[in-house]
């Protein structure tokens, strides 16, 4: 028996050697088309087959052209509003959706120095910063209980799930900002923070300002030229990077952009009628194919809007859904108490968002929302409905208008931030390093 053993891994080592010789012939554009179609997992434990394959996938030319085809959602978080009074005792919640064995992943960001709030993400990075003194309401847009105190030296957290490494970055002196956002670019990989400060004159009308961090400098700079002049608020959680653009949603119906390369600001009306609860219920904001969209749900239907041109706002419809048709479609996958709720909203007025249906995140042609308290997506090519898990324990109240940040393991984000400028300190966490949260 030993001996037969013996030569079943003798012939079984001699095989492998001859499939390692034949993939070795192919040339190595063929290699990075071979290597283009993996998964960021596949390609991790790929690194340690050869020295070969390892440079393949390190070269420039492969992680660019991988983080091209790159686009599709990993992941979401999900964080209880920070401006409810219990926000301190949730944790950060991760749920990828990509994965067929589902499991609802809290604390993944403890590797970072101190807790902290999801802020923006973007190409497989991810940007958090410490606690803000803030207000502390029964419900979001509520009456203020209370006052939070928070970090007398704030930090912002630029870092990437995945590897588990991270950097540090003080935030500007003169705000700290109401909303910050992340933009990195695969291609050099650098990155850019965009953030939006509030300033009350004496008319008690906003002025916003912005200001621009840039991973190649390693400093700020306050753009004083380009200024809007608002009276409304900026929502905190609720903002979306497109097409070389910041989007941040305000309480009042509007939203506030702010352009990279030009450094140019704009305020855009949104389309539809203004929905009751100043933006926290029935709305996000996401992107498809390069637009804006803007997702809202109304008592009877859901409503896709595209955002076509930015120089004269104009805003097409791209997509409606009756919700008493979509639940009779997939009517075997929802609770038997969906429908009825379902059509006692049908008499409210549209101004009301359906309490049944929260929109959470929309991106290329994905839908992502909890009915009924669950979550799900909807796919609008393929109209596949998929459900991921239930939300009704899960430690973030999906109907309080939650931070829910969309995520995509990206190829490029892994070693990020290797040879940034000299204000740059890297760090990784010394515990459980080997875990990929998002494989």
């Amino acid at each position: 028996m030993l001996a037969q053993e013996k030569v079943l891994q003798s012939y079984y080592i001699s095989y492998s050697m001859e499939r390692k010789m034949n993939i070795n012939r192919l040339s190595d554009d063929t290699l990075e088309e071979i290597f283009s179609r993996l998964s960021v997992k596949d390609i991790c434990f790929s690194k340690c087959v050869s020295k070969k394959w390892q440079i393949i996938m390190s070269e420039f030319s492969f992680i660019s052209r991988y983080a091209s085809k790159s686009t599709g959602i990993s992941g979401l978080f999900f964080q209880h509003h920070e401006e409810l009074s219990d926000f301190l005792r949730k944790s950060i919640v991760h749920i990828p959706v990509e994965m067929e064995c589902l499991q609802v992943q809290e604390n993944v960001l403890n590797f970072l120095p101190e807790r902290v709030s999801v802020v923006s993400s973007n190409n497989g990075l991810l940007c958090c910063r410490s606690f803000l003194n803030t207000h502390i309401s029964s419900i979001p847009g509520g009456v203020a209980e209370g006052f939070r105190w928070g970090k007398s030296d704030p930090k912002l957290y630029v870092c990437n799930p995945t590897s588990k490494e991270f950097i540090t970055i003080n935030p500007p002196e003169e705000d700290f900002g109401v909303s910050i956002g992340l933009s990195f670019d695969t291609n050099d990989r650098s990155f850019q923070l965009v953030n939006i400060n509030c300033h009350q004159n004496s008319s008690s009308s906003g002025l916003f300002t912005f200001s621009i961090f840039s991973s190649d400098t390693w400093s700020w700079r306050t753009i004083s030229k380009k200024v809007c002049n608002w009276n409304s608020t900026v929502h905190r959680n609720k903002q979306v990077f497109v097409s070389g653009r910041f989007h941040w949603l305000t309480l009042n119906h509007h939203l506030i952009t702010f352009q990279i390369k030009n450094e140019e600001s704009g305020i855009i009306k949104l389309p539809g009628p203004e929905m009751n609860g100043e933006g926290y219920r029935g709305m996000c904001l996401g992107s498809s194919k390069g637009f804006l969209n803007y997702m809202v749900v109304h008592p009877s239907e859901i409503r896709i809007w595209a955002l076509r041109s930015y120089e004269k706002p104009e805003w097409g419809l791209a997509k409606r859904i009756n919700l008493i048709e979509f639940c009779g479609l997939y009517l075997s996958q929802f609770s038997p108490q969906l429908l009825p709720f379902l059509q006692e909203q049908l008499e409210n007025d549209e101004t009301e968002a359906n309490t049944s249906v929260v929109p959470l995140a929309f991106n290329e042609d994905v839908i992502f929302m909890d009915i009924h308290w669950s979550l799900f997506s909807f796919n609008l090519k393929t109209s596949a409905l998929k459900k991921h898990c239930c939300t009704y324990m899960m430690p973030c109240d999906v109907f309080l208008s939650p931070t829910v940040l969309p995520y995509s393991v990206n190829l490029a984000a892994l070693n990020a931030f290797k040879g940034m400028g000299a204000g740059a300190s890297t760090s990784t966490s010394i515990r459980d390093r080997t875990r990929q949260i998002f494989f």
